[in-house]
């Protein structure tokens, strides 16, 4: 017995010494350990003894209150299986409401306070325990055992609702920060198509305008240039315009360059050669040259030119009937006369072919017919109205004539050519196909009337070349091939004639363009 009680003793001693030497943890884990044992083992007892009643209460129960208690007991249990059921979601519900109520940075700063407040409340319950077990002698052990543990165990075997919401909070704060990540993430995505929208309409304004500048540039770059060249096309038609004035100037003592000198000089010293008078002048400008102009010479039948015109200006106003005949007598009888000289004595012979024959072939005896026709003072009238002043000076049908009034008479049928076109052709076709022609050259005709008498030939017409001119060449040179002395003269004048006009547009181009 003795040792028995020896053993015992040691035995305390040694759970005493082993006490001692656990840590507080150790010696809280072996208390919790203990309370639940003995839960457990009260639940037993306490499942038997609620076996046993109710064994005994069925037992003295009829069916029908054991239906009704069985009944009662499943409409208590759906009931409260329900309001289980509804709880954490009406849980969720409120703390949801709660959490949309807030802004995530206070759920967050909540979240973290009631953690806090946990860590520090289990904290302040571990340093009492710990307090406590450690102030607790070790023979007072059996104390610690009169500890309500079960209350302990709840707090921490079972949570409450407030540690259960707390639980299920970072699941909710969770699935808000997905549902406010996919916010973020869909208005970050809206923000960024509207920034790339936004760039791209910038980009299009700054293209637009960047192009509508360079399409403004390039107008304006086009019209500059467009108003540079209407300038300068405007200032060539102003030099052209200055040069065509230039070219039709009168002529003047600008003209007289010392190449158109030598060229005169030339030409005189050809002339003085000859028993000749020249005078010559361009029908559009004026230039002239005159040689021996001052001399008289017999007019021959030069003076038949002055006839046509006449005729043809009366048939023209209306006051002769070109196709009126006159008759043919014996005073007008001549053997060399190509046409009268093969008609019979009272022929009747038109006003047209009296003309025609007069001018074409030279007939003396249309010429006489003719001025008997017109009467010897009107003709001479006419010419002299028309500025002639040796026109039928004299004692015969004929009278005389000088380079001048040579001119004069051809300005005036060539005028009477343009103004009346259709008698003009008519009459100009005579002057053309006369013969004795000393005018005419190479691919140029010239509408002359040439007159012929002893020693004289005249020739006296209009050059229908390139530039037209007027030329009246009176000789005394009818011997010899005379036509062709009056045609080499009539050569020398075209000569000087076209210096005249590469002068001029010498002249005038200096004038304008070398200023």
């Amino acid at each position: 017995m003795a040792e028995k009680k020896l053993n015992s003793k040691n035995k305390s001693v040694n759970k005493n010494k082993s006490l001692s030497t656990l840590s507080n943890d150790e010696l809280l884990e072996q208390i919790l350990n203990k309370k639940k044992n003995k839960n457990s083992k009260n639940i037993k007892s306490k499942k038997a003894v609620t076996n046993n009643k109710t064994e005994k209460s069925k037992k003295d129960l009829s069916s029908e209150e054991l239906l009704e208690q069985i009944m009662n007991k499943k409409r208590a249990k759906k009931s409260k299986s329900v309001s289980k059921k509804d709880l954490p979601k009406l849980k969720k519900d409120i703390e949801k409401k709660k959490i949309n109520d807030t802004t995530n940075d206070e759920i967050l700063d909540k979240i973290l306070a009631k953690k806090n407040a946990k860590k520090s409340k289990t904290k302040k319950v571990q340093d009492n325990a710990s307090k406590t077990l450690t102030e607790i002698p070790v023979i007072d052990l059996p104390i610690l055992k009169k500890v309500d543990t079960q209350k302990t165990q709840q707090i921490v075997d079972k949570p409450t609702e407030k540690t259960d919401i707390i639980k299920e909070l970072p699941k909710v704060v969770e699935k808000k920060k997905t549902r406010n990540k996919v916010v973020v993430d869909k208005k970050m995505f809206q923000m960024i198509i509207c920034i790339v929208i936004v760039a791209m309409i910038i980009v299009t304004g700054v293209w637009l305008v960047n192009y509508k500048n360079s399409l403004y540039e390039a107008k304006k770059e086009y019209l500059k240039n467009q108003s540079e060249a209407l300038r300068i096309e405007e200032e060539k038609l102003k030099l052209k315009k200055e040069y065509d004035d230039c070219l039709k100037l009168p002529y003047s003592e600008f003209d007289e360059t010392q190449e158109i000198i030598d060229s005169k000089t030339n030409l005189n010293s050809y002339l003085n050669s000859m028993k000749v008078s020249v005078q010559y002048l361009d029908k559009d400008y004026g230039f002239n040259y005159n040689y021996n102009s001052g001399k008289v010479y017999y007019a021959a039948s030069t003076i038949k030119a002055l006839d046509a015109l006449y005729i043809y200006t009366k048939a023209a106003k209306g006051e002769i009937n070109l196709d009126d005949t006159l008759v043919y007598s014996k005073k007008y009888k001549n053997s060399s006369s190509a046409f009268t000289g093969k008609l019979n004595v009272g022929e009747k012979v038109t006003i047209r072919d009296l003309v025609k024959y007069a001018v074409m072939v030279s007939d003396n005896g249309c010429h006489q017919m003719l001025i008997d026709y017109i009467g010897y003072s009107n003709l001479k009238a006419f010419g002299n109205s028309l500025g002639a002043t040796k026109t039928l000076t004299g004692n015969d049908n004929f009278g005389y004539i000088n380079t001048a009034d040579g001119i004069i008479y051809m300005k005036n049928i060539d005028l009477f050519f343009e103004t009346y076109p259709e008698l003009g052709a008519e009459l100009k076709s005579y002057f053309v196909n006369s013969d004795e022609n000393g005018l005419s050259m190479d691919g140029v005709e010239a509408a002359t009337k040439y007159g012929e008498y002893a020693p004289m030939f005249h020739n006296i017409g209009v050059v229908y070349g390139e530039h037209p001119y007027y030329v009246s060449i009176l000789t005394e040179e009818k011997s010899g091939d005379f036509v062709g002395k009056v045609r080499n003269v009539n050569l020398k004048i075209n000569d000087l004639h076209m210096l005249y006009y590469s002068n001029r547009i010498k002249v005038c181009h200096s004038r304008v363009y070398d200023k």
